[in-house]
């Protein structure tokens, strides 16, 4: 037993550097984890793999896609959601969706090429199935 306290008594540079990372690594993540609550879902909507913007949930807003003179989508952003209100593809997927509130979740438009995600923090599930 003497021995073993003799030689705990010896720390050495690289223990104590040890030791300091393993007390601030989770001390660094309970800190981000306090700073990303606060954050507000975004909707990022992309037509033909570029960004058309990224819109706050929080605003009610329509968003149109496609020719300015006849769009090919209409997005609506109300009460934190957001949804696909108007669409040309032929089967209208994209409108069955409805109102998408939850980070991690998307709507998909293939014919029209449009993908709207929302992105913030998540709360609730992981993963979803239908």
């Amino acid at each position: 037993m003497v021995l073993l306290n003799r030689q705990l008594g010896r720390l050495t540079v690289l223990d104590v550097l040890l030791l300091a990372a393993l007390i601030a690594l989770p001390g660094a993540a309970l800190v981000r984890s306090w700073t990303r609550r606060n954050e507000k879902p975004v909707a990022f909507v992309y037509h033909d793999n570029r960004l058309v913007g990224a819109y706050q949930l929080d605003r009610d807003q329509s968003v149109f896609i496609g020719d300015k003179t006849r769009p090919d989508m209409k997005i609506e952003i109300k009460n934190g959601a957001i949804r696909v209100a108007e669409s040309d593809c032929p089967r209208g997927i994209c409108m069955q969706a409805g109102w998408v509130r939850t980070p991690g979740r998307s709507i998909v438009c293939v014919p029209n090429r449009v993908l709207i995600e929302i992105r913030g923090e998540r709360q609730g599930y992981d993963a979803e199935s239908y």
